[in-house]
């Protein structure tokens, strides 16, 4: 891997030498997770991937009182490998696996040395088809040419590149975005794992991932993460035909929100836990989800209402939702509702309670 660009090296180098010159009661106030981050970066040969802990550590364990008690905690959080990391778990990269981080940290020289590692990586998968090769010289021709071959390796390891189907993919990954390539790439692999590269409506769903794209990084990240929730929950899996369609069903809903596709699937998994979406309207319920401008108020307020009325179909659950019913408290029953009032009153509760319908 491309070594740590000089200017990032000295980020780290400065906090190791400003947490050395402390005082040991100083030291106390100090992040534990970071401190042996630090001590595990002088040891290693894989500066990147030490460098990428190091930023998420900080960003993920460091307390503001910290920083302001501690003036290189302070500095640290203003210098570019932080953001740069921040910029990767926006994107949905992890520990394991984030090739955005690895580009945007490495000598800032041109090309040349990243590219140079891209091909050797190449030769070290074996490829030997000629056309895939040639979309490696292809995207020379874009800005970006380092995130598309980012992108391109990482389709290249999951077999991605072969014949008309690797042209279609290799065509998706040419959007706009110093990162966006390789996020789109990683999108396309959990497409593959769920079957959905595949079939009648393969290049449909390509299309509105390099769509999406458009949107921001920070989205097609929540779309990552979202595709990731999903699969660990068992509602993003392509073994068997059955399982392949509610794939496709998972994903049309998480891409159809704007905003919030990670809500979107985890509300989608909250209802699978209640047997919602195996129904015959669980279909109209993703809708009602997808649709809605929070998806998780739209799924706690079905859940609320199908725990008070099992017989609710969907269409009362679209009205329901619809109004925008708040959810931080509990749904009143029937019986409840019935007897609802103010102290100056009765008065019309239909904003807190089940409608008549």
């Amino acid at each position: 891997m491309p070594r740590l660009s000089r200017l990032h090296q000295n980020s780290i180098a400065t906090l190791i030498r400003d947490y050395n010159s402390l005082p040991g009661y100083l030291k106390w106030f100090f992040p534990a997770e970071l401190e042996i981050a630090l001590h595990a970066h002088q040891a290693t040969t894989h500066e990147v991937n030490s460098a990428w802990n190091i930023g998420n550590i900080f960003i993920n364990h460091t307390w503001f009182f910290q920083r302001w008690f501690l003036s290189c905690l302070d500095t640290f959080a203003q210098s570019a490998l932080v953001r740069r990391c921040a910029l990767s778990l926006r994107a949905g990269e992890t520990e394991a696996h984030h090739p955005a981080f690895d580009v945007a940290v490495t000598p800032a020289e041109g090309p040349g040395p990243l590219t140079t590692y891209f091909e050797n990586a190449i030769m070290r998968q074996n490829l030997r088809d000629p056309v895939a090769q040639g979309y490696y010289h292809t995207a020379g021709n874009y800005a970006n040419v380092d995130s598309i071959h980012a992108g391109l390796y990482e389709l290249n390891g999951a077999g991605l590149l072969v014949g008309d189907a690797g042209k279609a993919n290799f065509e998706t990954l040419l959007v706009e975005g110093q990162f966006t390539p390789m996020t789109v790439a990683t999108c396309l692999v959990a497409l593959n794992e769920a079957g959905l590269l595949s079939g009648e409506n393969a290049q449909t769903n390509r299309d509105l991932i390099k769509r999406r794209s458009s949107l921001s990084l920070e989205y097609l990240g929540s779309v990552i993460n979202a595709l990731r929730e999903l699969k660990y929950a068992g509602l993003f899996s392509g073994e068997t035909p059955q399982s392949k369609a509610i794939a496709q069903a998972n994903f049309n809903a998480v891409l159809q929100h704007d905003e919030a596709p990670l809500a979107v699937a985890r509300s989608l998994i909250q209802l699978s836990d209640a047997g919602l979406l195996t129904q015959n309207e669980g279909q109209e319920i993703r809708d009602i989800v997808s649709s809605h401008q929070d998806p998780t108020v739209a799924a706690h307020t079905i859940l609320a209402l199908q725990e008070s009325d099992s017989t609710t179909g969907p269409s009362k659950l679209r009205i329901y939702t619809q109004r925008k019913v708040p959810t931080l408290f509990p749904l009143p029953t029937a019986r409840e509702e019935s007897g609802l009032k103010y102290e100056q009153g009765e008065r019309n509760t239909s904003s807190i309670a089940t409608p008549q319908l």
